[in-house]
């Protein structure tokens, strides 16, 4: 009867032991798919703002376009994100959103097309939960630009 015990044991252990690189592995693609999609909200919000709307020199009076972005907390179906970030670029360069995950290298995309820039430096979220970013469409110079930028709790609905 105890060898049995043991054996049950031993088989147990055995197959959590070889299934837990597979649990990892599942956890990582699901959290990169969520911030892929989460980052693909945000550039799709930046491309359609200046197709849809009109530039304005003052800032405060831009058409403004707010996403909220979830940046997902470390859980069994989640992997942990040491940070998500994006920054500014012009149109041919584009912009970049980056994440890493924890103990991972960086992943990077670029949305080219829209000249997007992030006027107090690359916007990091780094903190777990929901975080509102607004996107803002200017006038400078002679073109149309894309500012983005974090919104604070205390930004309801004021300028950009």
């Amino acid at each position: 009867m105890v060898t049995r015990l043991v054996v049950a044991v031993a088989l147990a252990v055995a197959l959590v032991a070889a299934s837990l690189p597979a649990v990892d592995a599942a956890r990582e693609e699901r959290t990169k798919a969520r911030l892929d999609a989460e980052l693909t909200r945000v550039a799709d919000a930046a491309r359609s703002l200046p197709e849809t709307e009109d530039a304005a020199g003052d800032t405060s009076l831009a058409a403004r376009r707010v996403v909220a972005v979830s940046v997902p907390e470390r859980s069994l179906t989640t992997a942990s994100v040491d940070y998500v970030e994006l920054a500014g670029g012009d149109v041919s360069v584009g912009a970049s959103f980056s994440y890493r995950l924890a103990g991972r290298e960086e992943t990077t995309h670029r949305l080219t097309g829209v000249p997007l820039s992030t006027p107090t430096g690359p916007v990091r979220l780094s903190a777990t939960g929901t975080q509102r970013l607004a996107l803002s469409l200017v006038e400078r110079g002679r073109g149309r630009l894309v500012t983005l930028r974090r919104l604070e709790a205390d930004d309801v609905g004021g300028a950009a």
